[in-house]
């Protein structure tokens, strides 16, 4: 039996009702035994990136502890945004729901399925600003800084927006 880890999720959606899209993933995360929630940020409207012609997000980051391995909660993950009518379109173009696992504890994973940290997780203010709302003093393995030393040495010039606070989610 796995020890229980902390885990950081990133989510995203820009098809349909999008914040009811990031609910429901959240709602589906927590309603795994193996998985027990600690905290969701607030929610951000953020400017697509490089494929710019598309509606804007929302995106959130929830702070979870699991048993799961990083390649079953990968599945796991997967299986959500399929069972939520994601359909595969191209890189970074328009989704229903997007499901990243920003972190797994301390651990560095790199294998064909799952790359963690996420591989963008230094470059994206729409990740580090709700990564920071929620624990803002956790370090990144492999980069060795802290989300709140990566948000203020960020380049990203995208506008983030918050739409809805946490403390209404909660």
């Amino acid at each position: 039996m796995n020890s229980e880890v902390t885990i950081y999720l990133g989510l995203g959606s820009n098809i349909g009702s999008k914040i009811e899209n990031i609910i429901v993933a959240v709602d589906k995360l927590k309603s795994n035994s193996e998985i027990t929630f600690v905290a969701l940020s607030s929610f951000y409207e953020t400017e697509p990136r490089e494929y710019l012609n598309q509606d804007n997000f929302i995106n959130a980051v929830v702070k979870l502890q699991t048993t799961f391995s990083a390649i079953e909660l990968y599945k796991i993950i997967k299986n959500i945004e399929t069972e939520m009518g994601r359909k595969t379109t191209f890189q970074n173009g328009p989704r229903l729901i997007d499901i990243d696992i920003l972190l797994y504890g301390d651990k560095i994973i790199n294998t064909n399925e799952v790359l963690i940290p996420h591989a963008r997780i230094s470059e994206r203010k729409f990740v580090l600003i709700p990564f920071a709302e929620i624990d803002n003093s956790v370090i990144i393995p492999g980069i060795q800084k802290s989300i709140l030393q990566l948000l203020k040495s960020c380049n990203d010039s995208g506008v983030v927006q918050i739409i809805v606070e946490k403390n209404i989610l909660v």
